[in-house]
């Protein structure tokens, strides 16, 4: 049960989990646009409405804009059974607004008398409202994490830098 619990809630806390994901993420080698582009694809991927396709649409998506294919896969598990209530009825939402007036009602009849062909109308606003939230979601996440990413490998480049020069200057002074 213990295990179960963990799954769902991370025994530390989700924010102690989420900082651990994104410091996975900065140390990935990689040029800062491909780290961020990857974030952006992962977080992408994950609005739409494709069970168990994520990864692979977040995979293909990075290899296709330049982005890591692993920080793609890694960002994609934004979206989880926590998030994907939100981001579905958002979608519909949003769907429904462009659609028009075709999709209402749709989630009713499908509930009422579940079929296939009962699905397309709840299908299309959806997959439509989650590829415009998805899209917005990466815009704003795109150039943060390449900011991020550029300002930590400098950093991390001035500590080993630091570390090497007293070495360099015993081994000038032998």
């Amino acid at each position: 049960m213990a295990r179960l619990r963990g799954m769902i809630w991370p025994r530390n806390g989700l924010r102690r989990a989420v900082r651990c994901h994104v410091k996975r993420i900065m140390r990935v080698p990689g040029s800062p646009h491909a780290i961020a582009a990857g974030v952006a694809v992962g977080i992408f991927a994950a609005f739409t409405p494709f069970l168990g396709l994520h990864v692979l649409i977040a995979g293909l998506v990075a290899l296709l804009a330049g982005g890591n294919i692993i920080v793609a896969a890694m960002a994609s598990l934004v979206g989880n059974p926590l998030t994907f209530p939100f981001f579905w009825f958002a979608g519909f939402e949003l769907g429904k607004i462009f659609i028009g007036h075709a999709a209402d009602g749709a989630f009713e009849a499908f509930l009422a008398k579940p079929s296939f062909a009962l699905l397309l109308p709840i299908i299309e606003p959806l997959t439509l409202g989650s590829v415009v939230l998805g899209l917005a979601a990466a815009t704003l996440f795109y150039l943060p994490v390449r900011w991020t990413v550029t300002k930590a490998q400098s950093q991390r480049r001035e500590r080993i830098s630091a570390r090497r020069l007293p070495i360099l200057a015993v081994e000038a002074a032998e």
